[in-house]
């Protein structure tokens, strides 16, 4: 069943040849938000165990208590 299946990564290297006057500059961009959902994903599965749980100690834009994973999530797509 998994060998069914096409992995990102398959998926843009065959769009690429396809198109192969394309900059590639959208695969990069498609492939960082990829490893940054990635990195996000280790911290949530991580939790309390690394400290990734509660508040900091600032405030978003709306007046809100910042979380820790919503900082870490923002540090990591930046």
């Amino acid at each position: 069943m998994l060998a069914d299946r096409t992995t990102l990564t398959q998926f843009l290297i065959e769009e690429r040849r396809r198109h192969p006057d394309a900059s590639g500059e959208l695969n990069a961009l498609i492939l960082s938000v990829a490893l940054a959902c990635k990195a996000i994903g280790t911290a949530v599965a991580h939790g309390a165990l690394a400290g990734m749980l509660g508040d900091v100690s600032s405030v978003n834009i709306q007046g809100e208590t910042q979380k820790k994973l919503d900082v870490i999530a923002n540090d990591i797509f930046l």
